[in-house]
């Protein structure tokens, strides 16, 4: 068992400890690094290596500020991996963010949406039912268009799979209940290997069957 420097939460020690891994400490959202060399946990204090040429990733996200948390954490886990992210600033206009979002969707190899509850709803029988935002389904259109390698992320509880599950590796998560994998620290991926191990990784942030 070791503890998070910063908060000092305590952390199961990594599967291999002969690796070098990144964590997301879920108590104080801080970035730590296990080195293999001191078998000891670390702030990751330095700069994320990007790859050179790619792979690049946009990422869909809320703009609430409720949803920011989130929106980090899974950045974080892209960051992890090395990869470099593209996604519309919160503060972005109106008319920018579309001609930016087309650009930017299109120029990338990979598209991850996170999509959280936003709009409630009600079915006939006046069964509530949550639905995300339109804007972030105008990203994941121009995606589909684009024909990128899609992920989507949904918030527990929502009813936005529909067409999605044909489209996208989809995922659930749970805002209440978070997990967050080591994440080996290697830069010598192929592209192939980098989607193989976002599948895994989030398919591991999805809610735990109780």
């Amino acid at each position: 068992m070791i503890k998070c420097p910063n908060c000092g939460t305590a952390l199961n020690l990594p599967y291999d400890i002969n690796k070098n891994y990144r964590i997301i400490c879920l108590q104080c959202n801080q970035r730590l690094y296990f080195s293999k060399d001191t078998k000891n946990i670390s702030l990751d204090l330095n700069e994320t290596v990007l790859r050179k040429g790619g792979p690049y990733v946009f990422f869909s996200h809320s703009f609430l500020e409720e949803d920011k948390v989130i929106n980090d954490l899974f950045s974080d886990l892209l960051l992890c991996l090395h990869l470099n992210v593209i996604s519309i600033e919160y503060d972005s206009r109106p008319r920018d963010k579309v001609e930016k979002a087309r650009t930017h969707i299109k120029d990338s190899e990979l598209f991850l949406v996170v999509l959280p509850k936003r709009h409630k709803c009600y079915d006939k029988n006046n069964k509530l039912y949550w639905k995300s935002s339109d804007w972030q389904q105008n990203e994941i259109g121009m995606a589909a268009a684009f024909d990128k390698d899609m992920f989507a992320v949904i918030e527990k509880d929502m009813d936005d799979e529909g067409m999605l599950k044909d489209i996208c590796y989809c995922f659930k998560f749970d805002r209440e209940n978070f997990v967050f994998p080591w994440v080996e620290d290697n830069l010598n991926l192929s592209e192939s290997d980098i989607k193989d191990l976002l599948r895994i990784y989030l398919e591991f942030m999805q809610p735990r069957v109780k």
